[in-house]
């Protein structure tokens, strides 16, 4: 899934565990990207460069991910790809998706996928 909104919509990910959700302004109708990352990193790094070819000005990426191993290395393939210098002035956010009784490692209850619905609301 993959979801590109103006930046007045987007959750600030940095902020909501410390201060509760806070909305972040919008620079010169810039965008942000949120992705739902698997165990192929591309997919997102792809899905960003049409983005960039089709004219967004995305200038935050913002990817939410399961705690299951095999996610966790194509985050940190991810990671190394938003070096500064592979998308200079965009900056890249990772967010897991947790429930009441910690990160999801993957989707087998409505409980898990109530998570990814409080994660990105």
């Amino acid at each position: 899934m993959i979801l590109v909104i103006g930046l007045e919509q987007i959750i600030d990910f940095k902020n909501v565990e410390e201060r509760g959700n806070t909305m972040v302004s919008p620079p010169d109708n810039s965008e942000a990207m949120i992705a739902t990352l698997g165990v192929e990193p591309q997919v997102v790094t792809i899905a960003l460069d049409f983005l960039l070819h089709q004219g967004k000005k995305i200038n935050e990426v913002t990817v939410l991910y399961t705690n299951h191993p095999a996610i966790r290395e194509a985050l940190a393939i991810l990671e190394e790809e938003f070096k500064p210098a592979v998308y200079p002035g965009i900056s890249f956010h990772a967010k897991v998706i947790s429930t009441a009784h910690g990160p999801v490692k993957d989707f087998q209850s409505e409980e898990e996928l109530r998570g990814l619905l409080r994660t990105l609301y």
